[in-house]
C-alpha cells in the first residue's frame, strides 16, 4: 500500500503554478486554477488536489483543453448570463460566472449565471464559497456531459456525471458550506484509492457485469458508481437528473451519455442577496440562536460535539497549514514524471 509524504501549501501552490505555466497557461490562469486545486488539498478534498493537474496537462496535450482561451458572453439579462468556457480550464471559467453573478445579485438582489461545455471546474463548493465569501447566498448545480461513470437508479449502465449541488449561505462567522455528490462519492476519491493501492468501502461501486466490487479499477474498466442513498438510491438518482436540468439544459448545455463522448461539465451558480429578503442582520441573529439549537443536541457514544456542515474542512485546513499536506506516494510518483516530461524540478525533493 502506497505511504503518503507532506508537503507546505506553498510548495504545492508554486509547483502547480510551475506546470501549469510551463503547459501554456498565463499566469492568471495557471494561479486560478493552482488556488482552486491546492485549497482543495488544504480542505482534506484531496480527490480535487493537485493530483488533477496530470489530468489537465493531458487534456492539454490531446487539445481538450485551451490554456489561453478566456470564456465569452453567449447572452446577458439584467440578472441573468450564460458563458460558454470556449475550451479554457473549467475553474476560470467558473470563477468569471461566479464574479458576474456576485455582480449582478449585488446590484440587483438576484443572479442566474450559467456555464456551457466547461472542462472540468473543480470543486463546485468552491464557487458557491466566494459569492457567501462576499456576503450572498450561492447555489450550484453542476452537470457533466460525456462523463458518465453512475447509473441510473435501478441500471447498471454508467450515464451519468456525479452532479454535484453546492450551497453556501453566509454567517456572522465562517460561511455554511454544504457541497455534495447526487452519487454515492466523488469519483476523485476512487481515483484517489486507486493511485494510494486502498479498497473502497462497500457500496460505492459495481464492475462491469453489475457486481458489487471494492476495487477502484473495476470502475474504469467498464463499471459504474451508484446514486447517493444506498437503499435509498432513487433519492440522490432524481437529484442527479434535477442538476442535470437545471445546471445543463435550463441554459442550452447537454448532459449525460458514456465516457469518453465529449466530456464538459455545464453549470448554474444562483446567487441572492439576504438584504433583498429578509435582511443580512436579522437572518444573523436567526442563525444564531438556530446553531446554538444544534449544538445542543445530545449527542452519540464516541461524538464530541456537534459540527456545522463546512466545520471540518476549516479544522482539516487548519491542521493542514501547521502539519503540512499529504499526498500518497502514488500521486506524488505520477506528478514527478510529469515534471520530469515539463523540465521542473521534481515534487518529491521538495517535501517536508
Amino acid at each position: 500500500m502506497a505511504q503518503e509524504t507532506r508537503y507546505s501549501y506553498e510548495t504545492l501552490h508554486a509547483f502547480s503554478i510551475a506546470v501549469l505555466t510551463a503547459a501554456g497557461a498565463p499566469d492568471g490562469h495557471a494561479r486560478a486554477v493552482a488556488d482552486h486545486l491546492i485549497d482543495a488539498n488544504l480542505a482534506g478534498h484531496d480527490s480535487h488536489g493537485a493530483h488533477r493537474l496530470m489530468q489537465y496537462t493531458d487534456a492539454i496535450d490531446q487539445g481538450g483543453i485551451d490554456p489561453q482561451a478566456s470564456p465569452r458572453t453567449v447572452s446577458e439579462g439584467t440578472t441573468t448570463a450564460v458563458l460558454d468556457a470556449t475550451g479554457v480550464f473549467g475553474q476560470v471559467a467558473g470563477l468569471a460566472a461566479t464574479e458576474l453573478a456576485i455582480a449582478k445579485a449585488s446590484a440587483h438582489g438576484t443572479a442566474v449565471v450559467g456555464v456551457r461545455g466547461a472542462n472540468h471546474v473543480g470543486r463546485a463548493g468552491v464557487y458557491a464559497l466566494k459569492t457567501a465569501e462576499a456576503g450572498l447566498v450561492g447555489q450550484v448545480f453542476c452537470s457533466g456531459r460525456g462523463a458518465g461513470i453512475v447509473a441510473p437508479w435501478g441500471g447498471t449502465t454508467p450515464l451519468l456525471s456525479t452532479n454535484p449541488i453546492a450551497v453556501a449561505v453566509p454567517t456572522a462567522g465562517e460561511p455554511i458550506l454544504v457541497d455534495v455528490t447526487t452519487s454515492v462519492t466523488a469519483e476523485g476519491k476512487v481515483r484517489v484509492a486507486r493511485y494510494a493501492g486502498k479498497e473502497l468501502a462497500p457500496g460505492q461501486i459495481l464492475d462491469r457485469d453489475g457486481n458489487p466490487s471494492t476495487t477502484p479499477d473495476d470502475l474504469y474498466n467498464g463499471g459504474s458508481m451508484l446514486p447517493l442513498g444506498g437503499l435509498m438510491g432513487h433519492k440522490g438518482y432524481g437529484l442527479s437528473v434535477v442538476v442535470d436540468l437545471l445546471g445543463a439544459l435550463l441554459a442550452g448545455g447537454t448532459a449525460g451519455g458514456k465516457r469518453g463522448s465529449g466530456f464538459s461539465n455545464n453549470f448554474t451558480l444562483w446567487a441572492a442577496d439576504p438584504d433583498a429578503l429578509g435582511g443580512r442582520e436579522a437572518m444573523e441573529e436567526l442563525q444564531a440562536e438556530y446553531f446554538a439549537m444544534l449544538r445542543s443536541s445530545n449527542r452519540q457514544p464516541g461524538v464530541e460535539e456537534i459540527l456545522l456542515p463546512g466545520e471540518p474542512e476549516q479544522r482539516t485546513a487548519a491542521a493542514r497549514r501547521r502539519d503540512g499536506l499529504p499526498l500518497d506516494d502514488g500521486s506524488v510518483s505520477g506528478l514527478d514524471k510529469l515534471a520530469a516530461r515539463l523540465e521542473l524540478p521534481s515534487l518529491s525533493s521538495q517535501a517536508l
